[in-house]
C-alpha cells in the first residue's frame, strides 16, 4: 500500500521553524517539489508566505500551487 505524501502550504515563515527534519520548500517551482516529492515522500512544507498578500493574490497563489504543481505528482 502506497502512502500519500502530506504537504503543508504555510502562509508564514514561523509555522516551519517549529519543526525539524522536514524540508522546507520556499520556492514551489516544479523542480523544487519534484526534489521534494522524491526526497521526502511521506510529506514536506511549502511555504507560500501568503499572509502577506492581498486576500485575492493569496487565493491565485494557493490554487496556482495546488493545482498545477502538487496535483502533479
Amino acid at each position: 500500500m502506497t502512502r500519500p505524501t502530506v504537504v503543508i502550504l504555510d502562509d508564514d515563515p514561523t509555522g516551519t521553524q517549529a519543526v525539524a527534519g522536514i524540508p522546507v520548500v520556499t520556492a514551489p517551482t516544479r523542480e523544487n517539489l519534484a526534489w521534494a516529492f522524491e526526497t521526502s515522500p511521506r510529506g514536506f512544507f511549502i511555504l507560500t508566505n501568503s499572509r502577506s498578500l492581498d486576500e485575492p493574490v493569496m487565493v491565485t497563489l494557493t490554487k496556482s500551487v495546488v493545482t498545477d504543481e502538487v496535483s502533479r505528482h
